[in-house]
């Protein structure tokens, strides 16, 4: 915390094309651009205390740890592929 503002820092030893938060973003990024609706369905959860991740989990149906399964999910639908099969 830093004045009332909840900070979250992650970083990951490895590339930033590499790294989880990086591959979270790009997966973002690409639903919202195909999907004008769910911005706004997220920015709602958001306001009701979910974090990024979780709340698009929550709109896909993805179950389990969110940040592992938008990474998956991401795989699964061609957004981005696996690191370890470009490795």
């Amino acid at each position: 915390m830093f004045r009332n503002f909840e900070l979250e820092l992650f970083g990951q030893d490895q590339p930033i094309h590499c790294q989880n938060a990086y591959l979270h973003m790009i997966i973002e990024y690409e639903l919202l651009k195909n999907n004008s609706t769910l911005k706004d369905k997220v920015i709602g959860l958001k306001k009701q205390g979910y974090k990024t991740e979780p709340a698009f989990c929550e709109l896909l149906d993805i179950s389990g740890d969110p940040y592992e399964g938008l990474i998956q999910y991401g795989i699964k639908e061609g957004i981005i592929i696996w690191i370890a099969d470009i490795l």
